[in-house]
């Protein structure tokens, strides 16, 4: 079982890689694993973990990962909420 800091360091290196490939920064896993300086193995859990919880983010194959409207849309609302 991960500890609450393992949690919380796995959920921000999950919006890391979501920021990355909206900003179309990385598009790829060896790509990502560069930028968050991790294995391509974590980079590919977390991915495909992110893909269950978000059906928006979908894989291009021979282009990479893109992210729907409908992420960017709940990207957008989570920031505007005040706290």
């Amino acid at each position: 079982m991960l500890s609450i800091e393992q949690q919380k360091i796995m959920n921000q290196r999950r919006e890391k890689i979501l920021d990355l490939i909206q900003d179309g920064k990385a598009s790829n896993i060896e790509d990502i694993a560069k930028a968050l300086k991790v294995s391509k193995a974590t980079v590919a859990v977390d991915l495909r973990v992110l893909r269950q919880e978000k059906p928006g983010l979908i894989n291009i194959k021979g282009i990479g990962y893109r992210i729907s409207e409908e992420i960017e849309k709940e990207k957008m609302e989570k920031e505007l909420v005040p706290g």
